[in-house]
């Protein structure tokens, strides 16, 4: 049998999966990204699947013995889902439609890393200088609880990784050399946060990311979406000479492709 105090902690319980569909169900109307609308059908699914369990359970008076873990919600990375919805259902239409993104998937796993989405162009041209340059280019978008300067170095690195044991080398060498480009691909990798500390946003503004991490054959571009004050952060201008030498050129331009697709 439940006791008074179980039944009430599984009628609060309830309450909370009901307003978290009710939640759902109303984003669920306004999203237009198909890549979204499908992880919230899937969502708003567990949501009435554990509804009508809890609901079965009060009016069969029994529970199983792990009950809390079996119907708690599970935790959000970040707590500002409404804003993390809009932002992702502006940025994937955006990259999908308006720059020829069309492999968009949800949910790849990288080791221990999830990837909220993973956007893939297999030929993406880029102009640096007087120079043309056409490769692969990715856009990794994934949640943090909080964020540092040397843990969005350790996501760009996961991120870049995962794209070298993707791209195929016909497009990464062999198709553009063909067209009379020059290779060089884009590794975009986006982290959602919360809210940032204003000694990492700082970082992020003024640490030349090339100062790091250099490849010959890709452009790491570290970027992160701050929920709260809805900005985008990422290396904005050179804070010394070193910096006007280290790669500024290519940054002019991944500065602009940076606003172009990320930028609401």
């Amino acid at each position: 049998m439940i006791s008074e105090n179980e039944l009430q902690q599984l009628k609060d319980l309830l309450a909370l999966w009901q307003e978290k569909r009710a939640f759902l169900e109303k984003e669920r109307v306004i999203i237009a990204s198909p890549e979204i609308t499908f992880q919230l059908d899937k969502r708003i699914e567990e949501c009435y699947k554990n509804i009508n369990d809890i609901k079965q359970k009060i009016q069969e008076g029994t529970l199983p013995t792990d009950w809390k873990n079996t119907y708690a919600l599970p935790p959000e990375i970040c707590k500002n889902e409404k804003e993390l919805l809009s932002y992702l259902d502006f940025v994937l239409p955006n990259l999908r439609e308006n720059f020829g993104f069309l492999d968009i998937k949800p949910n790849i796993y990288n080791g221990d890393q999830k990837f909220n989405f993973v956007a893939r162009k297999q030929s993406f041209d880029m102009s640096i200088g007087w120079l043309n340059y056409r490769g692969e280019a990715y856009f990794i978008f994934a949640e943090f609880y909080q964020l540092t300067i040397d843990s969005l170095r350790e996501f760009s690195s996961q991120c870049l990784k995962y794209t070298e044991e993707q791209a195929e080398l016909d497009t990464l060498i062999f198709k553009p050399l063909y067209d009379f480009r020059l290779p060089n691909s884009l590794c975009a990798s986006i982290a959602l946060v919360d809210e940032l500390d204003e000694n990492t946003r700082q970082k992020i503004l003024t640490e030349n990311p090339l100062r790091h991490s250099v490849n010959a054959l890709w452009y790491q571009i570290p970027v992160v979406y701050e929920l709260k004050s809805k900005k985008l952060y990422f290396y904005e201008k050179p804070k010394d000479w070193i910096d006007e030498f280290t790669g500024e050129i290519a940054w002019k331009e991944l500065r602009k492709i940076i606003k172009k697709t990320l930028l609401p």
